[in-house]
This record gives structure tokens, C-alpha cells and sequence, in this order.
């Protein structure tokens, strides 16, 4: 990584920001298959999962947004992970990800879409096994999940 990137918990300024970072990096061929919704209701869609528990960290670089971490410790889960498409390969992803690990040191799981190539090494490379494919819990639609616990 060439830049300096750190950590730190969101803010509410950042929730715009939030939004369009996930719905850029979720646009990027083979990461969601389904269409996108409109910006307005990812944004709905970050204020109502804030409300519902998410615990939103946010990786940044200068004053850019290049990263989002959203984890719900109370379910051992790690609910989304994007990075910026052009911070791809540049370690956000490994600093996010470790965040999550010493945030829940006792284990998480997350899902991926069946398409989503990227994402899958990135976890098998971060340790992560492998469950098995079921149903999304919101969507219904097939996706992967994964699980880490400490050793």
C-alpha cells in the first residue's frame, strides 16, 4: 500500500459516503448479480442497519473513504466488507478484515454471492473456512458462507 489508510469508527457524516462506496464497490462485475438498487435506498439502507445493531468502521485515506467494515458482534457476524474499487490489492481489505478478527475473537461468519471470485480467495486466504452454500437471510437468493474462528 502506497497511501497511509487507517481505521476508525463511522461517523454520521460518513453515511453518504458509506452508501456510495458500497454501492460502487457491490457494482463491479461478479460481486452482486442482482440489479442495484438506487443510492437513495443503500442509503436507507445504512441508516436502518446502524439503527439495527451494526457496529460501521470506515477506512479512509487523506479525507476519502476507501473502505467500509460492518460488523454485528452481538451475532458473530461480519455483515459487509467493501473496499473502494481502486484500493483493490492495496490492504484495506487485510485491515478490515483483521479489525473484524480482534473484534470478535471468539469467531464470525459472513456470505458472499456464488459469483463473487474475489471475495472467496480473500477469505480462504484470511483463514476463513468454507460452510457451504444456503440461501441468503434476506434475500432468499443462493450465496456462500464462510466462517472464522481464533485458534
Amino acid at each position: 500500500m502506497t497511501d497511509a489508510v487507517t481505521l476508525r469508527p463511522a461517523r454520521d457524516g460518513d453515511r453518504d459516503g458509506v452508501a456510495m462506496l458500497w454501492r460502487c464497490s457491490a457494482g463491479l462485475p461478479g460481486v452482486i448479480s442482482a440489479p442495484l438498487p438506487p443510492l437513495q435506498e443503500t442509503r436507507a439502507r445504512v441508516d436502518h442497519d446502524l439503527a439495527g445493531g451494526w457496529v460501521l468502521s470506515v477506512a479512509e485515506s487523506g479525507d476519502r473513504l476507501v473502505g467500509m467494515l460492518a460488523l454485528r458482534p452481538d451475532l458473530g457476524v461480519l455483515d459487509q466488507i467493501f473496499v473502494a474499487p481502486d484500493w483493490l490489492g492495496r490492504g484495506v481489505g487485510r485491515l478490515m478484515m483483521d479489525a473484524a478478527k480482534a473484534a470478535m475473537p471468539n469467531g464470525f461468519t459472513l456470505h458472499t454471492g456464488l459469483e463473487n471470485r474475489r471475495a472467496q480467495r480473500f477469505y480462504a486466504a484470511s483463514g476463513l473456512a468454507l460452510l457451504g452454500d444456503r440461501p441468503d437471510p434476506r434475500t432468499g437468493e443462493p450465496v456462500r458462507f464462510y466462517a472464522w474462528r481464533s485458534v
